[in-house]
């Protein structure tokens, strides 16, 4: 199939996307349920445009302050640790988010950062950035949220 490649044990699928190349993990080691992840793709053209992650972060922030789900004084905290996980990994939009990166992030704040968050607090972390990724399917803006797969510490 056109576009689908392996990186080591994982199927990815590239594409080029207004002339520049576009590469998206299947996050998947099974050829089939890869190639099933290609042809949904193929039929749903991308679901957020390119360079729009902080611009849904911004859009996610906004309508959970008016919904009242993020206090006034919470949000900027939430908004910042969402960039902060965009900009570490250079996300440019929500697709772009891997499992992988979520697990990269959460071992760092937890024992690579200088200091170390406390477990409650990297929890929270992921938590916000769950329900950022769990927001944008809502809004079918992503196809699902892999930040569930990340397992953490008790």
């Amino acid at each position: 199939m056109r576009g689908l490649y392996r990186r080591g044990k994982i199927f990815w699928y590239a594409k080029m996307v207004d002339g520049a190349r576009s590469q998206t993990s299947l996050e998947t080691e099974d050829q089939g349920e890869a190639v099933a992840k290609v042809l949904a793709m193929r039929q749903e053209p991308d679901l957020v445009p390119i360079n729009s992650y902080i611009k849904e972060v911004k859009s996610y922030i906004k309508e959970q302050v008016i919904r009242g789900k993020l206090s006034h004084m919470f949000a900027p905290t939430r908004e910042s640790s969402l960039r902060q996980f965009g900009d570490k990994f250079r996300i440019t939009s929500p697709i772009d988010v891997t499992t992988d990166k979520v697990r990269q992030w959460y071992d760092w704040m937890r024992y690579e950062k200088e200091p170390a968050l406390k477990e409650s607090t990297a929890q929270g972390y992921i938590f916000g950035l769950r329900a950022f990724l769990g927001w944008l399917v809502d809004r079918d803006k992503l196809r699902e949220n892999v930040a569930l797969k990340v397992e953490m510490d008790e």
